[in-house]
């Protein structure tokens, strides 16, 4: 069996600071790369006012553990797109076995 081909993916994060009272994030800087498997998806929303929208993003699957900690709000550069993590990693699985990491990322949304 041939096993897919994987992509780089360049990990963000941009350091929280309190500026009068408000959490703000500074400039993202590069926590490193990862290899992973993606996977392109589309999510149509409905938020409580009745507005539709679909948000755009990508599951990304890694072989194995990952070498430094992907935390949410994290920022992904996925095939030259910018990403931010919505969903805390968690373990990809066949059946009882697990594989590695799936990592859910989202960007902007359209109307």
């Amino acid at each position: 069996m041939r096993t897919p081909p994987t992509e780089t993916v360049t990990v963000s994060r941009a350091d929280g600071t309190t500026i009068d009272g408000r959490r703000t994030a500074g400039t993202p800087t590069t926590v490193g790369t990862v290899r992973a498997l993606v996977e392109p998806c589309a999510y149509e929303r409905t938020d409580t006012a009745g507005r539709r929208t679909v948000t755009h993003g990508c599951n990304l699957y890694h072989r194995g553990g990952l070498p430094f900690e992907i935390l949410v709000g994290d920022l992904l550069t996925v095939r030259g797109r910018t990403m931010r993590v919505t969903q805390t990693p968690e373990v990809w699985q066949r059946g009882d076995t697990g594989i590695g990491v799936k990592i859910h990322v989202e960007e902007g949304e359209d109307q």
